[in-house]
């Protein structure tokens, strides 16, 4: 009788179908105990038989299987087949992972002939040549953008370096800007707002400017109403000059969009002023970019009586304005 399918049954819990094969190698672990009830499916009949001693049973079936005796359409495997079948599994494997390997590999030296095609596609000597030709504040400003973006790590000063270059690289590629100087100024400026001070030579951070008053020359006393508002786009450094004199008697602070409330000398004064975005103090006000201004006629504090005549300006471009004013030169401020 052929053996095709076995169905086992172990105390209440029944298992199968299972192969041949695999019923006895549960038997060779031992995972099938010592009393089995065994349905064996045939060609033309089932029979159910018990066994008291499975170990001989399948001991038998095994050695009739080796001895070739046996006429089953599922033969058990002998154990030169098995070792033929585990060296066949072995080679699979072995040739699945060799095949793995050049798979990463073979990615691996694409995407480095990659990465080589793109970085032979940024010339140095063009970036520098490009680089240098700039001005100072221009390459100023591209080296604090590259320092705020990460890519650059040295001294802000305008001057083509290994740092420079490596920093203009690594961001050329990551933007993929194509090796021009052009684009990647485009980008940057795009990311990256750059104070005015970054691209000045010898000039300081910006200083947090406050409203207020900063001098009153000596012998002059604060008495009439002086209040004065600015244009929120721009700070304002405003003098008062005696008209006769040409001396400055006092002067103020004004923050962008404030407005200052105090109290002026009495007398009759020129109205000089200059403004900008970033202050850096009284001796380079607002840089390169102060503009100078005076008003055309003089403003004049006094007192009448009981009353005191004070003034209220605002320092905008208005149409129709009631204060005209004119540009002035720096060596005239």
């Amino acid at each position: 009788m052929a053996l095709k399918m076995c169905f086992y049954k172990i105390g209440e819990n029944e298992y199968g179908p299972i192969s041949f094969v695999n019923l006895m190698n549960m038997h060779a672990k031992n995972e099938l105990g010592d009393k089995v009830l065994i349905r064996i499916d045939g060609d033309i009949s089932k029979k159910t038989m018990y066994l008291g001693d499975m170990k001989k049973y399948l001991d038998s079936q095994i050695n009739n299987n080796l001895s070739g005796s046996s006429n089953s359409d599922n033969p058990i495997p002998s154990k030169k087949s098995n070792k033929l079948i585990s060296r066949f599994v072995i080679l699979f494997i072995g040739i699945g992972i060799y095949i793995m390997v050049q798979e990463n590999e073979g990615s691996q030296i694409v995407q480095e002939k990659l990465q080589g095609a793109t970085e032979q596609q940024v010339q140095p000597e063009l970036l520098a040549k490009e680089f240098n030709e700039l001005t100072s504040q221009k390459r100023k400003e591209i080296q604090f953008s590259l320092t705020e973006l990460g890519y650059y790590n040295g001294t802000i000063d305008g001057i083509w370096g290994g740092n420079t270059k490596s920093a203009l690289i690594k961001y050329d590629l990551s933007r993929e800007t194509n090796g021009s100087l052009r684009r990647i100024m485009n980008s940057l400026g795009r990311e990256v707002s750059v104070p005015e001070y970054i691209g000045l030579d010898g000039f300081p951070p910006p200083l947090d400017n406050e409203t207020g008053l900063i001098y009153i020359a000596e012998g002059y006393q604060e008495v009439a109403p002086f209040n004065i508002s600015v244009s929120s786009d721009r700070s304002y450094y405003v003098k008062l000059r005696d008209a006769s004199t040409s001396s400055d008697v006092m002067t103020i602070i004004i923050k962008k969009g404030e407005t200052f409330r105090g109290k002026a000398p009495l007398g009759a004064f020129e109205l000089v002023y200059a403004s900008g975005n970033n202050w850096y103090g009284e001796e380079l006000l607002f840089g390169p970019s102060t503009v100078y201004s005076r008003s055309n006629s003089s403003i004049v504090f006094s007192v009448e009586g009981n009353k005191i005549n004070g003034k209220t300006l605002t320092l905008k471009q208005i149409r129709d304005g009631n204060m005209s004013t004119s540009s002035m030169g720096p060596g005239d401020f």
